[in-house]
């Protein structure tokens, strides 16, 4: 019987097959060399975060936030479908998010433009990404992970709740 392969895979082996050919960039160190070295995420400023195999969340996101890189999003159904604690959190405030027709077409120049962020809005992203690690880790020591849970549960129930149009 003939396999077919989804496209996303095929999608998401190529974006991590580009990052590869280009893990020696000069300019930015991202810390997707290798996932276990703590070490290797914390010295890195960014981290790249390709989507999951399957779903447009990625471990990586939570990596990324946990050790304090600011995340660089490849991914164009994330901020939209998945985002994290959306009702307190704007993943755009913490991240970057790079287009992936972008990324698959101008890898070179997508890491490049890193570089050229503005200081004050890199240092901005930092405060909003140390907020993150408030709300999104329950083990942070000055977490808002319950608060920030049981803000999106009652939400979820007032949607719920609230008849649509007849």
């Amino acid at each position: 019987t003939a396999t077919t392969t989804n496209p996303i895979d095929i999608q998401r082996a190529s974006l991590i097959t580009i990052f590869e050919q280009h893990r020696s960039h000069d300019v930015i160190r991202l810390g997707f060399q290798s996932l276990n070295d703590k070490q290797m995420l914390m010295e890195s400023r960014f981290c790249l975060v390709v989507r999951g195999k399957t779903t447009p969340y990625s471990k990586t996101l939570i990596r990324a936030i946990k050790t304090g890189c600011l995340p660089v999003i490849v991914s164009d159904l994330l901020p939209k479908v998945a985002p994290m604690f959306k009702s307190t959190l704007n993943i755009h405030d913490f991240s970057i998010v790079i287009d992936e027709k972008d990324f698959v077409s101008a890898t070179e120049s997508s890491l490049h433009g890193l570089k050229f962020i503005a200081e004050d809005q890199l240092q901005s992203k930092i405060h909003a990404l140390r907020f993150a690690q408030r709300v999104v880790l329950y083990d942070h020591p000055e977490s808002l992970f319950v608060p920030a849970f049981l803000r999106e549960a009652e939400l979820a129930i007032v949607v719920r709740a609230t008849p649509g149009p007849e």
